[in-house]
């Protein structure tokens, strides 16, 4: 964290950056190109471009945000392998001193003293109407939420709760317990949900509103087992009306897709998508494992739809699809946004927290929902509830594959079928790759960072200096 930038270096970075973004997406006014921190909050103007250059930056992230959590973490599991040679994301081999570990756990924080800078410079602003003080504080707390969601997940008790401005403290936060985090996560969520309205601030779905709050927050009550609170708020956000569940599988993560609940934008506005850039550039050689083709069901669409052909180094092999633009700028293609948050995965929220709740007809019901879109058919409401809980994570594979994580995060966070005492990773990735060890479920924290704060604590099965 020490190599996070000064606030107003910070600053000309973060206005700057959001300058070649305006686009009718954003409707960001061009920002002055150098401005202090208070000047930048004192009107309307700069203080939308503070907060836009958030999500700006956050597309600029290449092993963070803008495809690497998807690329980095579908690797870690068992979904995308190199088929030219060693990976160590995919032999779960990582040492401290990984570069890919290292940026994303720098941008991550990067991102965060992006927003807490905005954080501190809104609610001190007398320059702006209550309305939009609060609008853009709840996108900031929706930020903030996100990154840590990411972070707590990927590192666990290693990570250390950042909420100062202040790069100066920030470099000596220590590392926190979990819990800590995710009661900052709902509590930063919750602030969210009553600053945000329904409407988006932005044209298009590039900057959040209270849907996204919500729908990020039923993720996280269904991580944290509140199934309750997770059926509710994944329902409130289906029943919103605001997004379509059966768009066709090819128009899911197109910038006109009816699903997406909010999403980034390619940096040079209609340029190469980023995870299709990991997959389709001719060089590329992660391929999708044949565990994950095997999973699809006959006659599943997404298995058509979202899974295509590559050729590299006169190799030919299957890769994820779900985006078509690659390492080159395709203007015969639709533009394509990287989706964060979709409807689909809301369904398969409710349907989990239904299913360990041991409403299994509820369950099926939103199961099937998926299934039907996909041409597969619709599965009997008479399934007992571990079968349903199964269906469930299968859906969830073949559903949310190579996106955000889902398939990484899932199998960290399930129990073990045949020992409840182990996750599913244990289970699956220790049957599937030779080298598991279930302290690889965690990511090391960079030997630099542990250098530089010796407030961090390591990760167990990692150098510790």
């Amino acid at each position: 964290m020490a190599t996070n930038p000064t606030i107003p270096s910070l600053f000309i970075l973060l206005l700057s950056a959001a300058l070649p973004a305006c686009n009718k997406v954003l409707d960001v006014p061009a920002p002055p190109g150098q401005i202090g921190v208070a000047a930048a909050f004192g009107d309307s103007t700069t203080a939308v471009a503070a907060v836009t250059g958030v999500y700006v930056q956050m597309a600029g992230h290449g092993q963070f945000e803008w495809s690497g959590i998807s690329y980095n973490t579908a690797r870690s599991a068992d979904e995308v392998i190199n088929r030219l040679g060693t990976d160590s994301f995919a032999e779960n081999s990582l040492l401290y001193t990984n570069t890919g570990v290292r940026l994303m756990w720098q941008q991550g924080f990067t991102s965060l003293l992006q927003i807490n800078t905005n954080i501190s410079g809104l609610k001190a602003s007398t320059g702006l109407s209550i309305a939009l003080q609060h609008q853009l504080l709840g996108e900031m707390f929706f930020c903030r939420a996100f990154v840590n969601f990411y972070l707590v997940n990927l590192w666990g008790d290693a990570v250390p709760l950042v909420t100062s401005p202040n790069a100066a403290v920030n470099a000596f936060a220590k590392s926190e317990n979990h819990e800590q985090l995710y009661t900052q996560i709902i509590a930063d969520l919750l602030e969210a949900q009553h600053d945000l309205s329904i409407s988006y601030p932005s044209a298009g779905r590039a900057r959040p509103n209270v849907m996204a709050v919500d729908a990020l927050l039923a993720r996280v009550y269904l991580y944290q087992q509140r199934y309750n609170e997770a059926i509710s708020l994944a329902g409130t956000v289906i029943g919103s009306n605001l997004y379509s569940p059966l768009p066709p599988l090819s128009g899911v993560f197109l910038a006109t897709s009816r699903e997406a609940i909010w999403q980034l934008l390619p940096p040079n506005f209609n340029g190469p998508d980023p995870v299709g850039e990991a997959y389709i550039y001719h060089y590329s050689p992660s391929g999708v494992t044949p565990e994950l083709l095997a999973a699809f069901e006959p006659g599943d669409l997404r298995r058509q739809t979202w899974i295509g052909t590559n050729t590299s180094y006169s190799d030919t092999f299957k890769i994820p699809y779900k985006y078509k633009n690659g390492f080159f700028t395709n203007d015969s293609l639709p533009i394509e946004y990287y989706v964060v948050l979709r409807l689909a995965e809301q369904f398969l929220i409710r349907a989990e927290a239904n299913a360990r709740l041991g409403q299994t007809s509820a369950s099926v019901a939103d199961l099937n929902i998926i299934r039907i879109r996909a041409g597969l058919p619709a599965l009997a409401d008479t399934l007992t509830q571990a079968q349903c809980i199964a269906a469930v994570q299968q859906e969830r594979r073949v559903e949310l594959f190579s996106e955000w994580g889902h398939r990484w995060l899932d199998l960290k966070r399930w129990p073990g079928v045949t020992n409840p005492s182990l996750t599913r990773a244990d289970e699956v990735l220790g049957a599937y790759k030779s080298g598991w060890q279930p302290t690889d479920r965690y990511y090391p924290v960079p030997q630099y960072e542990l250098q530089v704060n010796p407030n961090l604590v390591q990760n167990p099965g990692y150098p510790n200096h």
